[in-house]
């Protein structure tokens, strides 16, 4: 056992030496109360009122703090483990002087206690940097647990004096080698990405993209955008994570919706009143062509990040371009909005949440602020004409949970129109120690987006890295097709990690 001279800095203390901590799940009837109470005021009736809803609050106050926990205590498992498996094989391999390992160890340790003192529902700067964070402690803990493995399988890694540790940079994906950096990025984007069948799904809208983003001249068109992330769906990229042959897709009130004269005129199919579709994340790729497959056959209008578009993104007549945390050009946005949706008669889309949850639990991220602007906005344009503001709620329930292999299929749901005119106000003065603020409008639609995802069916299990790796690797073992040695050289991804091969045999049976 090394001695704490050697190993001090390396590892809170009190973890290192504390009681060993057991994998932690989280049963799927935690969520049922909150369940219940969303359908209870989501209700049968013509119309759903969304007004201040103390026990609502209550139950997705305790729902983050439950996530949150459950995070903590997973990197808690997982460094535990880690250490303890460092000290087995130290004594035969001296590990704990492999430079690497140490620096592993410092970092798992520092990401874990950011979240201890960082709460990722304050701020859109902050979720970031908790999204980015989770991704690094497991891309650096499979990396540590593979190197480790390396050493019980007798296959003594290369190592660099500490001063010569080399450390490339990318925001969650960070790596000691550039390739494995790399890999780790384009994870976040495509899990399983060596199996994704890129080519035929994924690469028309990496061309269309990428065109636009190194040359200034070609416009860019969301429509176009869009029918080529169709081609995800349409090319079988998305059924590749699922059973062969099975359909990816079953919607639910799409049809009646949009055809509904109410809403739109079906000759111009143009709108008759303020449609908003209120998206949630699961999966930012994938997400994009299941919202291709409702609405690529009518014109759509889209509240759009511009930090995930390129430049000429700005261009194009049916986005208005946001950038989060500016209020500089908020009128202008807001006078944009109104042009499309009011006046050019257009639907308009927006991802409310604007961030894409942890693909281990698939949580639900905090509805941004700019949805009740947008409201708020709109209903005060149209007042004293005949047109309404209506929000849609659209759930892709679940692609994370799809993606993982616990369930068979994503249930893509258009949900009843909410009149503006019957949601309650938001505070005159927020609170900020308040969930969302004290906001009825944000609260309901968190609430409502959690109600329909997978954990509610599933729940929350801690992910285990070192299990992960070995099993990982004894799959690259068997693997003797051009992508298992294309595979080989990386570690383990989280697709990896929250992905049990028997789970999905029995999903799909």
């Amino acid at each position: 056992m090394p001695d704490d001279a050697n190993v001090a800095g390396l590892m809170d203390p009190q973890l290192r030496r504390g009681h060993l901590l057991g994998e932690r799940l989280t049963p799927a009837t935690a969520f049922t109360p909150l369940v219940e109470r969303v359908r209870l005021l989501s209700g049968d009736g013509d119309v759903i009122r969304v007004n201040p809803d103390e026990p609502l609050t209550r139950m997705l106050a305790a729902s983050r703090h439950l996530f949150q926990s459950q995070v903590v205590h997973d990197f808690s498992y997982n460094l535990q483990r880690l250490w303890h498996e460092a000290e087995r094989l130290d004594p035969r391999h001296d590990v704990f002087g492999d430079a690497r390992i140490r620096a592993h160890l410092r970092h798992l340790d520092a990401i874990r206690h950011f979240f201890l003192d960082n709460d990722q529902w304050s701020s859109s700067r902050i979720e970031l940097a908790c999204w980015n964070a989770f991704h690094q402690f497991y891309c650096e803990a499979l990396a540590l647990a593979d190197r480790l493995w390396h050493y019980e399988a007798g296959r003594r890694p290369r190592r660099v004096a500490e001063k010569k540790l080399k450390r490339h940079e990318r925001p969650g994906a960070s790596s000691y080698n550039p390739a494995q950096a790399l890999v780790n990025l384009v994870e976040q984007a495509i899990p399983n990405a060596f199996h994704a069948e890129p080519l035929r799904g994924l690469w028309p809208i990496f061309i269309y993209q990428g065109i636009r983003s190194l040359l200034p001249w070609p416009p860019w068109r969301s429509m176009e955008y869009l029918q080529r992330a169709h081609r995800i769906l349409t090319a079988g990229t998305l059924a590749n994570y699922g059973a062969p042959g099975s359909p990816v897709v079953e919607r639910i009130d799409c049809i009646d919706l949009l055809n509904d004269p109410h809403f739109f005129d079906p000759g111009t199919r143009r709108t008759r009143q303020n449609i908003i579709f209120a998206l949630s994340h699961r999966h930012s790729l994938f997400d994009l062509a299941l919202m291709a497959d409702v609405f690529g056959h009518i014109k759509i209008a889209s509240w759009s990040n511009i930090q995930y578009f390129p430049k000429s993104a700005a261009t194009d007549p049916l986005i208005v371009t946001v950038n989060p945390g500016e209020t500089r050009r908020l009128e202008r946005t807001l006078a944009r909005t109104a042009d499309l949706v009011i006046h050019q008669r257009f639907p308009i889309t927006s991802y409310v949440d604007g961030g894409t949850p942890y693909l281990p639990y698939g949580q639900q991220m905090r509805v941004k602020p700019g949805i009740r602007l947008m409201v708020d906005y709109l209903a005060a344009q149209s007042r004293g004409t005949a047109r309404r503001t209506y929000i849609v709620p659209v759930t892709y329930d679940d692609t994370v949970t799809f993606i993982r292999g616990l369930d068979s299929r994503i249930t893509l749901t258009l949900h009843r129109p909410i009149c503006a005119d019957d949601i309650a106000a938001a505070p005159r003065r927020p609170d900020r120690k308040s969930i969302n603020r004290g906001d009825p409008l944000l609260t309901y639609l968190e609430a409502h987006f959690l109600a329909n995802t997978g954990q509610v069916r599933h729940g929350w299990q801690t992910p285990c890295v070192i299990d992960t790796v070995r099993r990982t690797r004894a799959r690259f073992d068997r693997d003797l097709s051009l992508r298992g040695r294309l595979r080989r050289p990386f570690h383990a991804s989280i697709f990896d990690l929250c992905r049990a091969d028997e789970l999905i045999e029995h999903v799909h049976e």
